[in-house]
């Protein structure tokens, strides 16, 4: 069953194995984010996209079945976003 989280800063969004289904971008000032297959916590390990720059009010990396990571999913933000993911 899907999850979500909430947020406006960096966070380890799961630790272990998963599926990402989708990142909203509820509002943001040229806010920006690139998400990672990693534990460390860190902006480190695989990149699971590049940096994405979103506009407010949209859905991005919107899949249907799932993309899977297999450390855990962290999330790294620049500027000001507020942002829910939603995963399992």
């Amino acid at each position: 069953m899907a999850q979500y989280l909430n947020g406006t800063a960096d966070a380890q969004v799961k630790l272990g194995a998963g599926k990402l289904y989708a990142v909203f971008c509820n509002s943001t000032s040229s806010g920006t984010f690139k998400l990672y297959d990693t534990d460390t916590g860190t902006a480190t390990g695989n990149a699971i996209c590049g940096t994405v720059t979103p506009t407010a009010g949209t859905s991005h990396l919107n899949t249907p079945q799932g993309i899977w990571f297999n450390k855990g999913l962290y999330i790294d933000i620049g500027s000001t976003i507020d942002y829910t993911i939603v995963y399992e």
